[in-house]
């Protein structure tokens, strides 16, 4: 039974991600274009990021020069998503954005600045109606694998939650100085960890469906922005990260994001929330709400993401402990492992883990999601009792 529910999952988890990304469209000067392609072609250099991350074939990029070249081209060919810059000839990229609009209605316009000062402009002269984003060149193709995934994952995230019951991790941060060097990290250490728990699958199809209904990035700018977010995928929460000091009412606010973090938390109680600032004094903010928290601007920041995922978001192993921080009592690496675990840890560690929603939150990271679900309901004294609950886990 086992094999043929997995199968069945794995065929229903294989029509995931309808929207791939695999024609770029880039619009710069040569000039721009040849500063991105400064270290090696900018295809071979996104190709070497998705050969390490993910399971589908990497774009094709396409570079033209001016706003009336970028039209005519699309005129000939579908492209998936337009990459603008700011050096552009003909036109300005708000004027380019519509005309993409028009042509093509709902097709995806990034803003993609070289600098600060670009950023600058870009923060202060870009309409957002007609871009879908602005990021900040990194220096290597990270960002490039963000652009694509984040484009991606907008597209697809209604029709993922409502087929595959996928989950959603909602990112609020408004500064694209920060996202654009955070969220590069946060999609390789995501989808890497995708890739370990593929390692578990049965069969080819099984470890696909792990990297297809890997949890989605949405992000957002501000507090109501999250706050949209948060009233569309309630259901599908898996984690927030966010920024301490964020946009609300369009004036920045110095505690929005912890408000944002404890609104999602009244939503679900036990759900991992992740702070970030470049503020160390804003920890104890964190603290107050059981959050992680990290200083934006410390080396440290890529070590505390990976432990926020592998730890609070059940990527890693499952670690049995009988309290937050106590001492290791046993340790399941897969599914299998776990119900073997589970028939022998102390009671201690069995209503620990359960009163937390821990065995569910690890079920949901290995797409067990119908069994997540009818674990986090049942509390502890919902079945009976320590002893009880063992053998309903079993």
């Amino acid at each position: 039974m086992k094999v043929r529910h997995h199968g069945l999952k794995a065929l229903r988890f294989h029509d995931l991600a309808p929207y791939r990304i695999r024609e770029v469209l880039l619009v710069s000067s040569p000039y721009d274009a040849f500063i991105l392609e400064e270290d090696g072609q900018l295809t071979e250099q996104v190709f070497f990021e998705f050969r390490e991350v993910s399971a589908s074939a990497p774009p094709r990029f396409t570079h033209v020069s001016t706003a009336a070249a970028a039209l005519a081209a699309m005129e000939r060919r579908r492209f998936d998503l337009i990459l603008v810059m700011a050096s552009l000839a003909g036109m300005g990229v708000n004027a380019l954005a519509r005309k993409v609009k028009e042509l093509r209605p709902g097709r995806p316009v990034v803003f993609l600045a070289l600098d600060r000062k670009e950023l600058e402009m870009a923060r202060t002269l870009v309409d957002k109606r007609a871009l879908e984003g602005v990021f900040l060149w990194s220096g290597n193709a990270n960002i490039l694998l963000a652009i694509i995934k984040l484009t991606e994952d907008r597209l697809n995230v209604g029709h993922d939650t409502r087929y595959g019951n996928v989950r959603v991790i909602i990112m609020v941060e408004d500064s694209p100085r920060y996202y654009s060097a955070f969220v590069g990290m946060l999609y390789k250490e995501l989808m890497a960890q995708a890739r370990s728990l593929a390692a578990e699958g049965v069969n080819e199809l099984h470890r696909l469906m792990y990297i297809r209904s890997r949890p989605k990035i949405l992000h957002a700018t501000s507090y109501e922005e999250g706050m949209e977010l948060l009233r569309r995928f309630r259901s599908n929460l898996l984690a927030v990260i966010a920024d301490v000091r964020i946009p609300r009412n369009s004036q920045l606010d110095p505690t929005a994001g912890v408000a944002f973090a404890r609104y999602a938390q009244s939503i679900s109680p036990e759900l991992p929330v992740f702070l970030q600032s470049s503020d160390p004094s804003n920890a104890p903010l964190a603290a107050e709400i059981g959050a992680d928290f990290a200083d934006k601007n410390l080396p440290t920041l890529l070590a505390k993401i990976r432990t926020f995922l592998s730890e609070r978001l059940g990527f890693g192993d499952f670690v049995f402990r009988t309290r937050e921080h106590g001492d290791e009592v046993a340790r399941a690496r897969d599914l299998r492992e776990l119900e073997e675990v589970v028939k022998t840890v102390p009671a201690e560690s069995i209503a620990y883990h359960s009163g937390h929603n821990h065995f569910s939150i690890w079920l949901m990271a290995r797409s067990e999601y119908e069994l997540a679900e009818r674990l986090r309901p049942r509390t502890v004294a919902d079945l009976g009792g320590v002893e009880a609950a063992r053998a309903h886990l079993v």
